[in-house]
Parts: C-alpha cells; structure tokens; sequence
C-alpha cells in the first residue's frame, strides 16, 4: 500500500501524515482609529494595514470604557456594561476599494441571539472576562497602597446605588459574526483586495443596565466614552516566492474567491400580541440560508438594574427575578430560584405566550401547519448543529434550562435554506433568487385573545443571513456576488 493510500484510505485517527509550512514569519500589528476616543452613537474607523497579509482570525478591538455616574440629583446612580462587549456595535459596515463587503444593522441584538444559543458555554465564561461574559460581576484593584492590596469585586445586582466605578476599564471585543468571523478564507493578502475599511457604530446608553430602578434620560445623556481605542491583528508574511506565484496565477484566471456570511435586518412596528406578528419583506441575494425572527419588548430602551434575587432593595423595586429587569406580578420568585438571563433589559427576546410561529417564502408555507414553541426550539437546534454558522457550537446559555426561559428571554425562530453539510467547509447551498427578488413573510400567535386580550408590547427583529462570494481579480479587481 502506498503512503498516499495510508493518508487517505484510512479514518484521520489511522492516518500517519504530516503537513509543514515553513519560511514564514508572523507579527502582531496594531491599527489606530480615525480617533481614539468615541461615545455611545459614534462611528470609529478602522484601516487594515496595506499591502499587507491579513489574519482575520486574530482581529481585535481594544478600548478602555469609561460610564457615566452621576454625582449630583439622582446620586450614585451609575451605567454598567451589558454581557458580551459585542453588545456595545449597533452597526457594523466593511468595505474594499470603496465597495461594499458586510453592513449588519442591529448587530448586537444578532450577536445575542446567536450567542445565546451556540456559543454561551458557562464553562468558557472565566476565558471571556474582557468580554464582560457576567455583567453582575467585575473585580479590580481596591487599593493601590503598598501595604493593602486587596482584590475586590463589585457586585451591583441588589439595585442600589453604587459608590465604587472604575475608569478606563479595559475591554475586547475579539469575536465577530459576518465577514469577520466567517471568512472561508480568513487570511487575505491586502496587496490583491487594496484598502480595507471597518467602521464600528457604537450603541445607544439603553443597552446598558443601570443601578437604580428610577432614572431621567438626562442622566445618560454622556452615557459612555470609549477611551484608548485601537486594533490589533496579525500580520504574515512568506520569505518564499511560492504562495505568491500561484497566488499570482488565480488571479489572472479565475480570480480568487472568498466566501463569507453577511446579514440583511428588517424590523417592523410594534404590535400588541394579541393582534399577532405579520412581518412580509423582499431581498435579494443568490443564497439565502437562514432567516432568523425574534422579539424585542416594546420598550425595550428603557434602561433597568440587574437585581438579585431576595436581596434588601427588592422590596422597593416591586418583585425582580434574579438578574432580571422585567417586573413581574406572580409568585414566580416565591421558590428562590430567579432567572439567571444576567443581561440588559435590551437584550430580553420576548417570544412568552406564543402560541405558533410560522415561515413562508413567495407565497408558500416552509412548514405545512405553524410550529408550536416546543417544534421551534428543536427547529433552531437543527439550525445550528452545523458548521456553516459564525459561532463554535459550544452551548446553550446556562439560565436557558426550560422552555419557559426560551420563550421568555432567549426566543428565535430560525429557517433554516442551507444544506446542513457538517464538514467543516464553507458551502454556497442557500435558497438562490435567480436574479428575482423572493419575499418572505413570517408571523406569529400569542395566547390572550379577547376578553384576556395580550397587552403586552413587543417589536419584530428579522435576520437573513446570506453566503456572498467575494472575487479578487488582478489590479485590485472586486466584485460581491
């Protein structure tokens, strides 16, 4: 048997092979902003490094956060980070040569919800602490006197005032969903593509949790500062001739090809849930893999506390669960469990009391009958057991234990178009418009109808996500398809 039959004919734990790169050299570079210092509601500007061979893989954003505390009428009241320094992107654009690559609107809120449902593994949660993975949380240096100095932890869940803030926190945000973290080629030469750009709006205040229950909008209006800002990448480069000549080839034949994920958002009015969600919207794109509906309550830029569970200031703050912003009017406290969400009022994904849910694309039900909550969640599972996805399948966030805790806080219903190929590559298997435009309808229904109308006020969040191709032709030669 010959030595390529030994590597190939046998299963990888069989296979005696070994594969070497050599004559390379790898260095850390940092990329400074158009400005080091931004605000909540501000854009920062990144250019990658030209003519230079780009690790997207390594990509990461460095500030120092400052939040707001007032010292003067509502004393103490204080901003806290919401979990994930993610959540701090409302938008996200990327382009090459002055063409558009990724533009995600309601980035944060996609961040979550993926987040939340394959990539939230507690026991990966101590590595994330510069991502503020447990927002109830956060330890720093008490005391610099040489004599005393103790590490001490802020916990701000009990809902009052908060004399302890800590300036210039350092923070990362390192992972990414769209063409950043889902390039099937995640290392570009910047001498074929020419200039890079990546612009980063930051959020508004309201995705943030505050210290107190009782707030005027005044208090926010500074909000946030994002102080020291800066990227920092790795840069390859080969000492051999090589990679570059056949890399030279490609480009004035084929031209090379790189495929990546870029979301489209559609979001509609607000509705009560009585009268049901119908969301109908056109896109067009030549693969269409996934649609993605969740639910933002209806005012959900009211900025609320993290409260714990039985703690002193929850009698004055109505009934919380533990880690939860939205107040509740039954006993469900009463067995000393809470609810574990640990995130920001924003974030809550309010899809309690549905009742079905249900796709269509040109006019033509997805699914035969509307799927009740139990069907969907099962649904999304399938959804993300793949490899075609931005995020590792690492877990389900730890408080989403039930499906009342899906509905309540975590809901998505997620179509999956793709075919669910599960080997690691990136594949272009979505539903294709032909060059027409394919309309999608999604709707919904909640219990609480007539005499029991459902009051409560939620807006529809739609996602689509599409597989683009992006070609590098010779003399930085760019088209996305």
């Amino acid at each position: 048997m010959s030595e390529k039959d030994i590597a190939t004919g046998f299963p990888k734990n069989l296979a005696y092979t070994l594969k070497q790169l050599s004559n390379f050299t790898k260095q850390t570079v940092k990329v400074m902003p158009d400005r080091t210092t931004a605000g909540f509601g501000e854009v920062s500007r990144f250019k990658l490094p030209a003519s230079a061979m780009i690790d997207f893989r390594t990509l990461s954003i460095f500030a120092d956060v400052t939040l707001f505390k007032d010292t003067t009428a509502n004393t103490g009241y204080t901003l806290h980070l919401p979990r994930n320094t993610a959540s701090l992107i409302q938008q996200i654009t990327i382009t090459c040569n002055g063409v558009q690559l990724c533009n995600i609107n309601d980035y944060n809120l996609l961040y979550n919800t993926l987040y939340d449902l394959e990539g939230a593994d507690f026991s990966q949660t101590s590595k994330r602490f510069l991502e503020n993975a447990d927002p109830s949380v956060f330890y720093y240096q008490k005391d610099t006197a040489a004599a005393n100095t103790p590490i001490g932890a802020i916990n701000a869940q009990d809902g009052t005032n908060v004399a302890n803030v800590v300036t210039n926190r350092p923070i990362v945000i390192n992972n990414f969903i769209g063409f950043i973290g889902s390039l099937s080629t995640p290392v570009i030469d910047l001498n074929d593509t020419g200039d890079i750009y990546i612009e980063i709006r930051w959020a508004s205040p309201n995705v943030c949790w505050g210290s107190t229950n009782s707030q005027a909008s005044t208090y926010v209006a500074g909000g946030c500062s994002f102080n020291n800002l800066r990227m920092t990448c790795s840069k390859i480069n080969f000492e051999s001739s090589e990679y570059y000549d056949l890399k030279a080839q490609k480009l004035l034949t084929d031209g090379l090809l790189i495929g990546y994920y870029d979301y489209w958002t559609s979001r509609g009015t607000a509705v009560t849930k009585s009268a049901g969600v119908n969301v109908n919207f056109n896109i067009n794109t030549n693969s269409l893999d996934q649609c993605i509906a969740t639910f933002q309550k209806g005012d959900y830029q009211t900025i609320k506390p993290l409260v714990l569970h039985n703690s002193a200031a929850q009698a004055s703050l109505i009934t919380y669960n533990k880690f939860l912003y939205d107040q509740v009017a039954d006993d469900e406290t009463a067995a000393g469990i809470g609810d574990g969400f640990n995130q920001s009022y924003y974030f809550m994904r309010s899809g309690i009391d549905l009742t079905t849910s249900q796709w269509s694309i040109n006019s033509t039900n997805i699914d035969p009958y509307p799927l009740p909550p139990s069907e969907i969640w099962n649904q999304n599972l399938i959804a993300l057991g793949n490899n075609n996805i931005d995020f590792g399948t690492s877990g389900v966030h730890s408080s989403c234990i039930s499906l009342w805790h899906f509905l309540k806080y975590y809901f998505c219903h997620i179509l999956s178009l793709e075919n669910l190929s599960g080997d690691g590559q990136m594949w272009r298997s979505g539903l294709s418009g032909n060059g027409s435009t394919v309309n999608i309808n999604y709707s919904a229904t909640f219990a609480g109808q007539g005499a029991t109308a459902n009051t409560e006020s939620i807006q529809p969040v739609i996602f689509c996500r599409s597989t683009k191709v992006l070609t590098v032709r010779d003399g930085h030669v760019i088209s996305v398809v």
